[in-house]
Parts: C-alpha cells; sequence; structure tokens
C-alpha cells in the first residue's frame, strides 16, 4: 500500500508544487480510507476491490479523493462518543479525515467516500 500512496503522490506533484505539510495531510487520508477500505469495507477479504481516485482541481489548489471498497457498506453516521466523552476506538480515523479536509461524504450504500482537500 506505501507504494501506491508514493505513487499516487508522485502524479499529484508531477504538475504542481505541493508544500510537506500538505503532503503530509493527503498521505494520512489516503492511508486512513485505503485502510478502512480493505479492513472495515472488504472485511479482510484480499480479492475484494477497492478503487481510489484522485483528482487534482486546474482551477484552485484543491483534489478530491474517492475511495471505494467492494463490500455491504454502512450507515454513515458521526462518530459516537463513549460516556465521559472519548471516542469509541472505532471511528476515529474518520474524525481525523474530517478535521484534514473541506468536505466528506459516503454515497447512499455506504462503500464509497468522497473527500475535498486544499493543498
Amino acid at each position: 500500500m506505501r507504494e501506491t500512496i508514493a505513487n499516487i503522490l508522485g502524479g499529484i506533484t508531477e504538475d504542481r508544487s505541493v508544500d510537506e505539510a500538505s503532503l503530509f495531510n493527503i498521505r494520512l487520508v489516503l492511508n486512513e480510507l485505503i485502510v478502512n477500505a480493505f479492513i472495515h469495507g472488504n472485511a479482510d477479504a484480499q480479492d475484494a476491490p477497492v478503487t481510489v481516485l484522485v483528482d487534482p482541481d486546474e482551477t484552485e489548489p484543491a483534489l478530491t479523493i474517492e475511495v471505494e471498497d467492494g463490500g455491504a457498506g454502512f450507515t454513515a453516521a458521526p462518530p459516537a462518543e463513549q460516556a465521559g466523552g472519548s471516542i469509541r476506538e472505532h471511528g476515529r480515523g474518520l474524525v481525523l479525515v474530517k478535521a484534514l479536509t473541506r468536505e466528506m461524504a459516503f454515497n447512499e450504500r455506504g462503500n464509497r467516500v468522497c473527500v475535498r482537500m486544499n493543498l
């Protein structure tokens, strides 16, 4: 997966200058969404597909990332907090992704997430 993410980042920086902080955030978001797709979406099924699309915006310093898995999907809801205000063991990654992106949306089935990030 590291090689896949490195290739995606290389494609993003091929035609534009991206600062190190933005690259770190993009890498973190890609890693979290892809890992979620394999582990939760595809239930660790090695042969189940995961599709990653990255579309840099040509008119502003931003990009769109879509990750889709082959699983049944889930109902996207805000991550629930446990008693005392701590976040559940699962769902923290999506809180992080939401904090690092300006938009995050799921398809109706819940097996595809689309995020929009500033560069």
